[in-house]
């Protein structure tokens, strides 16, 4: 048996793992990982290290477009809640620039996440399958091969980690060469804390780890949690447009009117998680619909219609969540100053 025969044959064993149920409880138990398991046509290509795929073009039905761009901000996203970690830069680039199509046309390749599950599958056959093997006592004839493909992987993954690194360090160096320090540090820590009706003791339950959990139980008890959810997402998609800034730019803006946003145009592989926030929060029959305008919600989608030509800017939200700070405060934060003045 030929070395390339020996490698495709321990891929079919580890298809085989992936594929029962019992042995797939236990390669998870054991190695500790939850990545899902892909299509059997992802899994014929993996097996045969072919790069034969579907070339074809579907169109994605309204009801599945959130699905997609929640699959995107789950696991393929940097920073995503379970991000898949062998999945390279292009291959995010190349899902999100297909993604714009939900916006127009809905018209998307069948294949648009295969690579990202070949990724995973390429990973865990690598990394985690020797190391599987070596736990029950098992080997195969291929081993080295499979030690030296895990090997030029990781390299192949740090390098690209510190070529993001230092690309996002020279940018951030550029624009902005000292990160802010916080403006909503300052909480009381000896004595108890001293609620007011004003809009920086609002910022600074906002920002406090002890105090909000308290208000964020009570929003959800008045049925205003949409606003609360809102807050908190665009919080994080603002952290990823700005990583190096201490300060939330909508904070600044809610305490100070005279604060103006940046509007920078948003990285391709970003641009996903603004839809998802689009579709999360402002349009008609949304999970998390937050009443807003008409008018600016009229706004919001003719621009994200042209983000293919146009791209997104960062600020495309900021008449959204400035409108919702407003909301939290005057119902929300006022209604829960009455409860502890109580």
């Amino acid at each position: 048996m030929t070395e390339k025969e020996e490698i495709v044959a321990a891929k079919f064993k580890f298809i085989s793992i992936l594929t029962t149920e019992s042995e797939l409880s236990e390669f998870r138990e054991v190695m500790s990982v939850s990545e899902r398991v892909p299509h059997h046509i992802v899994m014929k290509r993996f097996a045969h290290s072919t790069e034969e795929h579907e070339n074809r073009i579907r169109q994605v039905p309204m009801t599945m477009v959130h699905q997609l761009l929640r699959f995107y901000a789950t696991f393929i996203s940097v920073g995503a809640p379970i991000q898949v970690p062998f999945i390279s830069s292009k291959i995010r680039e190349d899902i999100a620039t297909g993604l714009l199509e939900l916006t127009t046309t809905r018209n998307i390749p069948r294949d648009l996440f295969d690579a990202a599950c070949l990724a995973a599958l390429d990973g865990l056959f690598c990394r985690c399958f020797p190391k599987y093997l070596a736990i029950k006592g098992q080997s195969i004839n291929c081993l080295k091969q499979l030690k030296e493909e895990h090997k030029e992987l990781e390299l192949k993954l740090l390098e690209e980690s510190n070529s993001e690194r230092t690309s996002s360090d020279t940018n951030n160096s550029t624009k902005k060469p000292e990160a802010k320090k916080s403006l909503f540090g300052i909480f009381a820590r000896n004595e108890k804390f001293k609620y007011k009706n004003t809009r920086e003791c609002m910022v600074q339950v906002l920002q406090s780890p002890k105090l909000y959990p308290q208000f964020s139980e009570f929003v959800k008890e008045t049925h205003c949690e949409e606003n609360l959810v809102c807050y908190e997402s665009f919080v994080k998609l603002e952290s990823k447009i700005r990583p190096s800034d201490t300060n939330s730019l909508c904070l600044e803006r809610f305490l100070d009117k005279s604060v103006v946003s940046t509007n920078d145009p948003v990285p391709i592989q970003l641009v996903p998680l603004f839809l998802f926030f689009h579709h999360m929060f402002i349009l008609p029959e949304s999970p998390f619909e937050v009443n807003v305008s008409h008018n600016l919600r009229k706004e919001i989608e003719e621009k994200l219609v042209h983000v293919k030509e146009e791209g997104v800017m960062s600020g495309i939200f900021d008449g959204v969540i400035d409108h919702v700070l407003e909301l939290l405060y005057v119902n929300s934060f006022n209604a829960y100053l009455k409860t502890i003045k109580e």
